[in-house]
């Protein structure tokens, strides 16, 4: 099966690239809206990895990396694209959309065992091509959005005029 599935990737012809056709984003919630992931205690997390921004792609390869800092452990993942994919995103993983999409999509719910114990300001990315590949297409995506761990929200002086500023109008 697994077979099947690869042979079916590398018959696309089109496997996004870096740079060309969007990024891949990691999220911490199912609204795909925040980049930040706290880890102050031991806890099973589901983090999102997201294809975005592009304006069609068939499908595209991948694998995420830890920063030094990072402890969560990668216990497993689910894919809306089964049985259309080959690989785990540590590892490095190929989804073919078998057919062109035009849409933000999810790619995989990951899961990691959090212990309390990540650095400040670590954090779980894509991987900026550290694998090679005997397929030439099958370039590593890289410049992504990563998953910032434990890092402290800048603050920033104001005025209370600037923050009914804000709203002003609304």
């Amino acid at each position: 099966m697994r077979l099947a599935v690869a042979t079916l990737v590398l018959m696309t012809g089109s496997v996004v690239q870096a740079n060309e056709y969007g990024k891949i984003l990691i999220f911490s919630d199912a609204a795909f809206t925040d980049s930040t992931l706290v880890d102050n205690g031991p806890r099973i997390a589901n983090i999102y990895i997201v294809h975005a921004d592009f304006s069609d792609a068939t499908g595209v390869s991948f694998r995420t990396e830890a920063s030094a800092g990072f402890t969560g452990v990668w216990l497993g993942e689910t894919s809306p694209w089964s049985p259309y994919f080959v690989g785990t995103t540590p590892t490095g993983a190929s989804v073919s959309y078998a057919k062109c999409v035009l849409e933000d999509v999810l790619l995989f719910t990951v899961t990691y065992q959090l212990f309390g114990t990540s650095s400040p300001c670590s954090d779980l990315h894509v991987a900026a091509r550290p694998i090679s590949s005997d397929c030439h297409f099958f370039d590593w995506y890289s410049d992504t959005g990563g998953l910032h761990v434990n890092c402290p929200v800048a603050v920033e002086q104001t005025t209370w005029g600037r923050v009914k500023a804000l709203y002003a109008g609304r």
